[in-house]
Protein backbone atom coordinates (compact mmCIF):
# COMPACT_ATOMS: atom_id res chain seq x y z
CA UNK A 1 0.00 0.00 0.00
CA UNK A 2 2.82 2.38 0.86
CA UNK A 3 4.55 1.68 -2.42
CA UNK A 4 1.34 2.28 -4.37
CA UNK A 5 0.81 5.66 -2.72
CA UNK A 6 4.39 6.71 -3.37
CA UNK A 7 4.18 5.62 -7.01
CA UNK A 8 1.00 7.54 -7.75
CA UNK A 9 2.24 10.54 -5.75
CA UNK A 10 5.28 10.80 -7.97
CA UNK A 11 3.74 9.80 -11.32
CA UNK A 12 0.12 10.96 -11.24
CA UNK A 13 0.15 13.98 -8.99
CA UNK A 14 -0.74 14.79 -5.41
CA UNK A 15 -4.31 15.87 -6.15
CA UNK A 16 -5.35 12.43 -7.40
CA UNK A 17 -3.76 10.69 -4.43
CA UNK A 18 -5.40 13.07 -1.98
CA UNK A 19 -8.77 12.48 -3.65
CA UNK A 20 -8.42 8.70 -3.39
CA UNK A 21 -7.41 8.89 0.26
CA UNK A 22 -10.36 11.17 1.04
CA UNK A 23 -12.82 8.80 -0.65
CA UNK A 24 -11.43 5.77 1.18
CA UNK A 25 -11.49 7.69 4.49
CA UNK A 26 -15.11 8.78 3.98
CA UNK A 27 -16.18 5.25 3.05
CA UNK A 28 -14.45 3.76 6.11
CA UNK A 29 -15.87 6.49 8.34
CA UNK A 30 -19.42 5.61 7.28
CA UNK A 31 -18.76 1.94 8.12
CA UNK A 32 -17.38 2.80 11.57
CA UNK A 33 -20.24 5.25 12.20
CA UNK A 34 -22.75 2.52 11.34
CA UNK A 35 -21.20 0.22 13.95
CA UNK A 36 -21.17 3.00 16.55
CA UNK A 37 -24.80 3.88 15.80
CA UNK A 38 -25.85 0.23 16.14
CA UNK A 39 -24.12 -0.04 19.53
CA UNK A 40 -25.64 3.23 20.78
CA UNK A 41 -29.25 2.34 19.93
CA UNK A 42 -28.73 -1.16 21.34
CA UNK A 43 -27.25 -0.13 24.68
CA UNK A 44 -29.27 3.02 25.34
CA UNK A 45 -33.00 2.35 25.84
CA UNK A 46 -34.70 4.63 23.31
CA UNK A 47 -38.20 4.69 21.98
CA UNK A 48 -38.63 3.63 18.37
CA UNK A 49 -39.56 7.16 17.34
CA UNK A 50 -36.24 8.43 18.76
CA UNK A 51 -33.96 5.47 18.03
CA UNK A 52 -34.18 5.75 14.23
CA UNK A 53 -33.33 9.51 14.07
CA UNK A 54 -30.43 8.96 16.49
CA UNK A 55 -29.19 6.02 14.41
CA UNK A 56 -29.38 8.01 11.16
CA UNK A 57 -27.76 11.07 12.76
CA UNK A 58 -24.73 9.07 13.88
CA UNK A 59 -24.53 7.01 10.69
CA UNK A 60 -25.03 9.75 8.08
CA UNK A 61 -24.76 13.24 9.55
CA UNK A 62 -21.47 12.97 11.45
CA UNK A 63 -19.54 11.15 8.65
CA UNK A 64 -21.13 13.51 6.12
CA UNK A 65 -19.83 16.56 7.98
CA UNK A 66 -16.39 14.98 8.32
CA UNK A 67 -16.38 14.09 4.62
CA UNK A 68 -17.29 17.66 3.67
CA UNK A 69 -14.55 19.06 5.90
CA UNK A 70 -12.03 16.55 4.55
CA UNK A 71 -12.72 17.83 1.02
CA UNK A 72 -12.94 21.56 1.75
CA UNK A 73 -10.54 21.97 4.68
CA UNK A 74 -6.85 21.16 5.04
CA UNK A 75 -6.88 21.54 8.84
CA UNK A 76 -5.00 18.80 10.63
CA UNK A 77 -7.77 18.73 13.26
CA UNK A 78 -10.14 17.25 10.66
CA UNK A 79 -7.59 14.55 9.93
CA UNK A 80 -7.20 13.87 13.66
CA UNK A 81 -10.95 13.30 14.09
CA UNK A 82 -11.14 11.07 11.03
CA UNK A 83 -8.07 9.18 12.16
CA UNK A 84 -9.56 8.68 15.63
CA UNK A 85 -12.75 7.19 14.20
CA UNK A 86 -10.90 4.95 11.74
CA UNK A 87 -8.37 3.78 14.33
CA UNK A 88 -11.06 3.07 16.91
CA UNK A 89 -13.15 1.14 14.40
CA UNK A 90 -10.15 -0.84 13.12
CA UNK A 91 -9.02 -1.70 16.65
CA UNK A 92 -12.50 -2.75 17.76
CA UNK A 93 -13.24 -4.91 14.72
CA UNK A 94 -9.91 -6.70 14.58
CA UNK A 95 -9.44 -6.81 18.35
CA UNK A 96 -12.71 -8.71 18.65
CA UNK A 97 -11.73 -11.02 15.79
CA UNK A 98 -8.06 -11.93 16.26
CA UNK A 99 -6.57 -14.19 18.91
CA UNK A 100 -4.35 -12.34 21.36
CA UNK A 101 -1.25 -14.42 20.60
CA UNK A 102 -1.70 -13.98 16.87
CA UNK A 103 -2.10 -10.25 17.47
CA UNK A 104 1.09 -10.21 19.54
CA UNK A 105 2.97 -11.86 16.67
CA UNK A 106 1.56 -9.29 14.22
CA UNK A 107 2.70 -6.42 16.45
CA UNK A 108 6.23 -7.81 16.52
CA UNK A 109 6.28 -8.22 12.72
CA UNK A 110 4.95 -4.71 12.08
CA UNK A 111 7.37 -3.23 14.61
CA UNK A 112 10.30 -4.68 12.63
CA UNK A 113 8.74 -3.51 9.37
CA UNK A 114 8.30 0.01 10.72
CA UNK A 115 11.91 0.08 11.91
CA UNK A 116 13.20 -1.04 8.50
CA UNK A 117 10.92 1.36 6.57
CA UNK A 118 12.18 4.36 8.58
CA UNK A 119 15.85 3.60 9.19
CA UNK A 120 16.77 1.33 6.27
CA UNK A 121 14.62 1.83 3.16
CA UNK A 122 13.33 5.19 4.53
CA UNK A 123 10.25 5.07 2.32
CA UNK A 124 8.00 5.72 5.34
CA UNK A 125 9.72 9.07 5.89
CA UNK A 126 9.09 10.01 2.29
CA UNK A 127 5.46 8.92 2.56
CA UNK A 128 5.01 11.08 5.67
CA UNK A 129 6.53 14.02 3.85
CA UNK A 130 4.18 13.54 0.91
CA UNK A 131 1.21 13.25 3.25
CA UNK A 132 1.98 16.50 5.05
CA UNK A 133 2.87 18.46 1.94
CA UNK A 134 -0.32 17.28 0.21
CA UNK A 135 -2.58 17.73 3.27
CA UNK A 136 -3.58 14.06 3.18
CA UNK A 137 -5.50 12.62 6.12
CA UNK A 138 -3.01 9.89 6.95
CA UNK A 139 -1.36 11.20 10.12
CA UNK A 140 -2.28 12.34 13.60
CA UNK A 141 -0.81 15.79 14.24
CA UNK A 142 -0.02 16.86 17.81
CA UNK A 143 1.41 20.40 17.75
CA UNK A 144 3.84 21.33 20.49
CA UNK A 145 3.79 25.02 19.62
CA UNK A 146 1.32 27.48 18.12
CA UNK A 147 3.36 27.96 14.95
CA UNK A 148 3.75 24.23 14.28
CA UNK A 149 3.31 23.37 10.61
CA UNK A 150 3.28 19.64 9.77
CA UNK A 151 4.63 20.33 6.28
CA UNK A 152 7.85 21.70 7.80
CA UNK A 153 8.60 18.48 9.68
CA UNK A 154 10.11 16.81 6.62
CA UNK A 155 12.23 17.99 3.73
CA UNK A 156 11.32 16.03 0.63
CA UNK A 157 14.28 14.97 -1.52
CA UNK A 158 14.71 15.66 -5.18
CA UNK A 159 14.39 12.80 -7.65
CA UNK A 160 17.07 10.18 -7.10
CA UNK A 161 18.09 11.49 -3.69
CA UNK A 162 17.91 9.51 -0.47
CA UNK A 163 14.96 10.70 1.68
CA UNK A 164 15.90 12.05 5.06
CA UNK A 165 13.62 13.48 7.71
CA UNK A 166 14.79 16.73 9.24
CA UNK A 167 13.79 18.45 12.41
CA UNK A 168 12.44 21.97 12.14
CA UNK A 169 12.51 24.57 14.89
CA UNK A 170 8.83 23.98 15.53
CA UNK A 171 7.79 21.42 18.10
CA UNK A 172 5.23 18.72 17.42
CA UNK A 173 4.72 15.05 16.67
CA UNK A 174 3.27 13.25 13.66
CA UNK A 175 1.85 9.79 14.24
CA UNK A 176 0.48 7.47 11.58
CA UNK A 177 -3.03 6.09 11.97
CA UNK A 178 -1.56 2.59 12.05
CA UNK A 179 0.66 3.56 14.99
CA UNK A 180 -2.52 4.04 17.01
CA UNK A 181 -4.81 1.40 15.48
CA UNK A 182 -2.46 -1.62 15.59
CA UNK A 183 -1.43 -1.38 19.28
CA UNK A 184 -5.06 -0.91 20.29
CA UNK A 185 -5.98 -4.15 18.51
CA UNK A 186 -3.76 -5.76 21.14
CA UNK A 187 -5.51 -3.82 23.91
CA UNK A 188 -8.91 -5.15 22.85
CA UNK A 189 -7.63 -8.69 22.30
CA UNK A 190 -5.95 -8.63 25.69
CA UNK A 191 -9.15 -7.50 27.38
CA UNK A 192 -11.13 -10.35 25.84
CA UNK A 193 -8.37 -12.85 26.67
CA UNK A 194 -8.46 -11.74 30.32
CA UNK A 195 -12.23 -12.24 30.51
CA UNK A 196 -12.77 -8.49 30.66
CA UNK A 197 -10.63 -7.91 33.74
CA UNK A 198 -10.24 -4.25 32.98
CA UNK A 199 -7.33 -3.22 35.17
CA UNK A 200 -4.73 -5.90 34.37
CA UNK A 201 -5.67 -6.81 30.80
CA UNK A 202 -7.01 -3.50 29.52
CA UNK A 203 -5.33 -0.67 31.39
CA UNK A 204 -1.82 -2.13 31.56
CA UNK A 205 -1.49 -2.63 27.77
CA UNK A 206 -3.12 0.77 27.24
CA UNK A 207 -0.71 2.43 29.66
CA UNK A 208 2.15 0.71 27.83
CA UNK A 209 0.96 2.23 24.55
CA UNK A 210 0.67 5.67 26.16
CA UNK A 211 4.19 5.32 27.58
CA UNK A 212 5.52 4.53 24.10
CA UNK A 213 3.77 7.56 22.61
CA UNK A 214 5.03 9.76 25.46
CA UNK A 215 8.60 8.61 24.81
CA UNK A 216 8.22 9.45 21.13
CA UNK A 217 6.77 12.83 21.97
CA UNK A 218 9.31 13.96 24.55
CA UNK A 219 12.54 12.07 23.87
CA UNK A 220 12.81 11.72 20.09
CA UNK A 221 13.84 14.75 18.05
CA UNK A 222 14.20 13.25 14.59
CA UNK A 223 11.70 11.16 12.61
CA UNK A 224 11.49 7.77 14.32
CA UNK A 225 9.36 4.64 13.85
CA UNK A 226 6.40 4.62 16.21
CA UNK A 227 5.44 0.95 16.29
CA UNK A 228 8.66 -0.45 17.87
CA UNK A 229 8.18 1.71 20.97
CA UNK A 230 4.38 1.66 21.16
CA UNK A 231 4.05 -2.05 20.41
CA UNK A 232 6.75 -2.85 22.95
CA UNK A 233 4.85 -0.89 25.59
CA UNK A 234 1.60 -2.71 24.81
CA UNK A 235 3.26 -6.13 24.89
CA UNK A 236 5.04 -5.38 28.18
CA UNK A 237 1.72 -4.25 29.68
CA UNK A 238 0.06 -7.45 28.52
CA UNK A 239 2.81 -9.62 29.99
CA UNK A 240 2.71 -7.73 33.29
CA UNK A 241 -0.91 -8.80 33.63
CA UNK A 242 0.41 -12.37 34.00
CA UNK A 243 3.38 -11.62 36.22
CA UNK A 244 1.75 -9.35 38.79
CA UNK A 245 -0.74 -11.08 41.14
CA UNK A 246 -4.11 -9.38 41.26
Amino acid sequence: MTGVILYFSQRKGMRLVRGIIILVSIYATFIVAYAIAAVVVTIIPLQDAVALPVFLFIWFFIPGILGYLAITSKSYMVGNVIGFMLSAGFAAIWGLTLDVWFTLALLIIFAFYDYISVYKTKHMIKLAGLATSGSMNMLFVFPGSKDFNPANKFDLPEAGENPEGTESGERGILLGFGDVALPNVMVISSTIYGNYQLFPYFFLPLLGAIAGIAFLMFYTKKPAPGLPLINTGVIIGFLLAFLIPW
